[in-house]
């Protein structure tokens, strides 16, 4: 925790002395896991309704790009039926939901095509780095396999409007993991298994320009 609050630290110190624009941002987080045991698939792939949280800033602001950076909160998980037994021998069905709550940080390079309108169509694309810091697993045996921190990138896009000093957003993006969430040798018969995700965010935002 002292790590990631250092690291909170810096990045603020760092960006909002050059921002241009500060923001927020929030909306949900849609997710699938994919959990291969072998040749084999668990089927945890039911779609898992999350959320997504960001404080950041723009800056290096142009006419046809600026910079993002942003920290926030992210929660993406899976679901899945399975069948329990009950005390008088019949099946009955449970949902389980595993979920992983991430501090997210993200940065980002947002290419605009600016209209007469004050209004911004962009794409990004830009890395990020999340830490795990709660979970919801559903098999104990192999809950100390889950990676604790996540790489990747992040790709997607959206639009701006300016309305003097305020800035309303509105965005959607894909999360592409560099390595699974977790990955281990399955005992017994030695093949490899892991678990992935696929996880998208779709968010508005409001932001006030400091100059």
């Amino acid at each position: 925790m002292k790590k990631i609050l250092l690291v909170l630290c810096l990045f603020s110190i760092t960006f909002v002395s050059h921002a241009q624009i500060i923001k927020i941002q929030g909306g949900t987080a849609i997710s699938k896991l994919q959990w291969s045991v072998g040749t084999n698939d668990v089927s945890v792939n039911k779609t898992f309704i999350g959320y997504a949280i960001f404080a950041g800033v723009d800056y290096c602001n142009t006419l046809f790009f600026n910079l993002s950076s942003n920290v926030g909160a992210l929660r993406k998980g899976g679901k899945t039926n399975i069948l329990i037994m009950d005390s008088l021998g019949f099946f009955t069905g449970k949902t389980v939901t595993p979920s992983f709550d991430y501090l997210s940080l993200n940065t980002t390079i947002d290419l605009k095509y600016p209209t007469k309108e004050n209004l911004y169509p962009f794409i990004s694309i830009g890395p990020r780095c999340d830490f795990l810091v709660h979970k919801t697993w559903i098999d104990p045996e192999t809950i100390d396999k889950l990676q604790h921190v996540s790489v990747g990138l992040l790709v997607g896009g959206g639009v701006k409007y300016d309305v003097a000093n305020l800035q309303f957003g509105a965005q959607a993006h894909y999360y592409v993991d560099f390595m699974p969430i977790a990955q281990w040798e399955n005992t017994p018969d030695n093949s490899r298994s892991k678990i992935s995700t696929r996880t998208f965010t779709v968010t508005a935002s409001v932001g006030y320009k400091l100059h």
